[in-house]
């Protein structure tokens, strides 16, 4: 029973990091500083591609990096406490789901894929590593395509899946960030539409 109590409380701890940590609003606070209210500019998302567009390179890689080091301390913390295997799908989404609604930003956040990223490399060191680099790379070699991003992104989900798959690493933990992978990006597909309504209504 105290077993059970522990492992509980640990989660709880790891998921309510995690949501802390995905929620800190670097792109609104940078842009904010730069006279840009990110959430009204460019895809209204509060991501880097988004700073990029709408305030600048260097404060692009500033919420780049930091968005990324939200998902990756968030695995950091967790494992930390002890939480590992299948169960770091918990701060993962945790995460995420504080970059999607921050507390700090009125529940208003970014598209998380940055933030999946850095988690991805906390979990999967090497795999991930590979397969982040990999989408990395084919979207900046084929950025003039439209939705690259998410293309990339998307590839770079399947490619962790599939070496997760031939080297026999932990594929439920594998499995349940494929599905991560799916819905952060049904998630930005969903605020890119919406904003390309509200543009359109303009």
């Amino acid at each position: 029973m105290e077993n059970i109590i522990e492992i509980i409380s640990k989660l709880s701890l790891s998921a309510i990091a995690g949501y802390l940590l995905g929620s800190i609003p670097l792109a609104y606070q940078i842009s904010k500083r730069k006279g840009v209210n990110i959430f009204k500019s460019g895809t209204g998302l509060a991501g880097a591609s988004n700073v990029l567009h709408s305030v600048g390179k260097k404060p692009a890689a500033i919420v780049f990096w930091g968005d990324f080091l939200k998902g990756f301390s968030s695995i950091l913390f967790s494992n930390f406490i002890g939480i590992e295997g299948h169960w770091l799908i918990i701060p993962a989404l945790a995460s995420i789901m504080g970059h999607w609604n921050s507390i700090f930003t009125k529940f208003k956040g970014g598209d998380g894929m940055v933030t999946l990223g850095g988690a991805t490399v906390g979990a999967f060191p090497i795999i991930g590593l590979t397969s982040i680099t990999t989408a990395s790379v084919l979207t900046l070699l084929l950025r003039v395509i439209p939705y690259i991003t998410l293309i990339g992104f998307s590839i770079g989900g399947f490619m962790l899946f599939i070496l997760n798959m031939i080297y026999f690493s932990d594929l439920n933990l594998a499995t349940g960030y494929f599905i991560l992978y799916i819905l952060v990006v049904a998630h930005a597909l969903r605020g890119h539409r919406k904003r390309r309504l509200f543009l359109e209504k303009i």
